[in-house]
């Protein structure tokens, strides 16, 4: 090879591969002596020094190599398992080393030009903990980025429903179309898909319309259809299990519930009482007050917002006759509501013009039952009667069923009747039989007070009748049968006294009540 020499130095020579070659050589030449002094001289190995500076990355400030090519790997990886071992001499400046060149080279401490080459090896290489942990934090941040980047399940539903814009999957559940899928569906499916269409042109009934009130709400015919075609609608035995949650039907039950489980089952019934009229007539109210009622005319019996009763009260050609007053008696019942439908139920005594009606036409000439509107009628001979001195005559019994428990009892005589209205309070009503608030009223106040709300009788705008009778107050004093001699003087005395300013309420009215052995006035 062609050499030339770069540098001499005392006992070395460095000589340069001229050759041309891409990794240029230097050899290191040693002598027993320095060169001025003509010693045999020692070639090393050749090493390629461009190669010793990028392969191996030139040397620390101590002389170990660092390693790469600028060192870009040693960010995150370095070497391990170093071990060093002592290699050939090298010049290391006068004084600079432990060695020194005599005949052979020696050991002389420091001061000396040479020293000895340490090669470093080492067994491998091994990532730096600080490149794990932000090789870490690198892949954890982008799976956060994922999964914010990603669109959800919802946003794919959403973007798939978009991109199709139909409404219905037309397949999904088709081998159930007819019982599982709702009318909206079939129609569209039918219409976009050829999916899901009635064997016929159309259908006669849209079974999801009303559903929520079908028992109520739909007619026989589609009850039946829609039970065959779609299993709705169908007729049970019972609409209600008036057993299940009876231990807290007043706060579990629904209205409806109360009402049909009252009316067939007789549970889930509201506190009842019952108002009482009879003979001429007498009147027993809800809340246990008495009065008598005289008068000729139309008047309200019970009056609220679900029941209507109103009475017709006449004297009779007995009362004239026989009592030599005129006094009247109950001649006609008429019953009405909305709780029975806003249908009329008419009742007269047994003699003529005394029928059953249903909104005017009659019913139940002979014993029977039927219905009218929502309240059942039944007519036979029992129950128990609302004035036991008639018990000679034979029993023609009137019973009228409505819904929220409410029931009416109507007994027919040959020239009048007696009635019993038993139901639950209702907010605001009243009537002759009472405000149903619980508070009896006390001596007269009931006559008083009932004569001054409802004595001038029914006003025609709120005529259950079809038409109306004059009113009349009587004027007759009573008999010595109904009042004896010496109890009329003390009740005179006092009547005359209540009836002053009085409205509606006369004087005859009020020695009834005075003279009533059961009544709650005293003479």
């Amino acid at each position: 090879q062609a050499l030339s020499v770069l540098a001499a130095s005392r006992g070395r020579w460095h000589l340069q591969d001229t050759s041309g070659s891409a990794c240029p050589k230097v050899m290191t030449t040693y002598s027993t002596g320095g060169a001025a002094h003509g010693g045999t001289l020692v070639a090393t190995d050749g090493v390629d020094l461009s190669c010793l500076s990028c392969a191996a990355g030139g040397t620390t400030a101590g002389g170990a190599p660092t390693l790469g090519c600028g060192g870009a790997e040693n960010m995150c990886c370095e070497p391990y398992g170093e071990s060093v071992t002592e290699g050939n001499f090298t010049f290391v400046g006068a004084g600079r080393g432990p060695y020194e060149m005599l005949q052979n080279i020696s050991y002389v401490g420091q001061g000396g030009s040479y020293d000895r080459e340490k090669v470093y090896q080492y067994k491998g290489w091994r990532c730096r903990l600080s490149c794990v942990f932000l090789l870490l934090l690198l892949l954890v941040a982008g799976i956060v980025a994922l999964i914010f980047l990603l669109p959800t399940r919802q946003e794919r539903e959403e973007a798939t429903q978009l991109a199709t814009s139909e409404p219905f999957d037309c397949e999904a559940g088709y081998w159930n179309w007819e019982r599982g899928w709702s009318y909206s569906k079939r129609q569209w499916c039918c219409v976009h898909r050829n999916r899901g269409c009635a064997t016929s042109t159309s259908v006669p009934f849209d079974c999801d319309a009303g559903y929520s009130n079908w028992q109520a709400g739909w007619a026989p015919a589609k009850k039946l259809w829609c039970c065959q075609h779609y299993s709705k609608g169908c007729a049970v035995s019972d609409p209600y299990d008036c057993d299940a949650g009876f231990s807290n039907w007043q706060s579990g039950w629904s209205i409806g519930k109360k009402q049909w489980c009252c009316a067939h089952k007789s549970r889930g019934c509201a506190e009842t009482k019952s108002c009482s009229l009879w003979g001429d007539p007498h009147i027993f109210t809800f809340d246990r007050s008495r009065l008598v009622f005289y008068s000729t005319g139309d008047f309200w019996i019970v009056k609220s917002s679900t029941l209507s009763v109103q009475g017709r009260f006449q004297a009779t050609d007995w009362t004239k006759m026989n009592d030599k007053t005129d006094y009247s008696s109950m001649t006609q019942i008429v019953v009405g509501g909305p709780v029975v439908g806003n249908h009329k139920i008419q009742i007269g005594p047994m003699g003529t013009g005394g029928k059953i009606t249903c909104d005017g036409g009659e019913i139940l000439n002979i014993y029977g039952s039927m219905k009218c509107g929502a309240a059942t009628v039944t007519y036979d001979d029992k129950g128990q009667l609302v004035d036991s001195a008639m018990a000679y005559l034979p029993h023609k019994v009137v019973h009228i069923f409505l819904p929220d428990g409410i029931t009416l009892q109507v007994n027919r005589w040959p020239n009048f009747i007696n009635a019993k209205v038993t139901m639950a309070p209702v907010t605001g009503m009243t009537g002759i039989c009472g405000d149903f608030n619980g508070v009896a009223k006390q001596g007269l106040q009931a006559g008083k007070e009932l004569h001054a709300k409802f004595g001038y009788g029914v006003p025609s705008h709120e005529l259950l009748f079809p038409s109306s009778i004059p009113l009349k107050i009587p004027q007759a004093m009573p008999s010595d049968k109904r009042c004896s001699p010496e109890k009329r003087q003390k009740a005179n005395y006092i009547c005359e006294k209540e009836v002053k300013g009085a409205v509606g309420w006369s004087l005859a009215e009020c020695l009834g009540d005075v003279c009533d052995p059961h009544g709650g006035a005293t003479a």
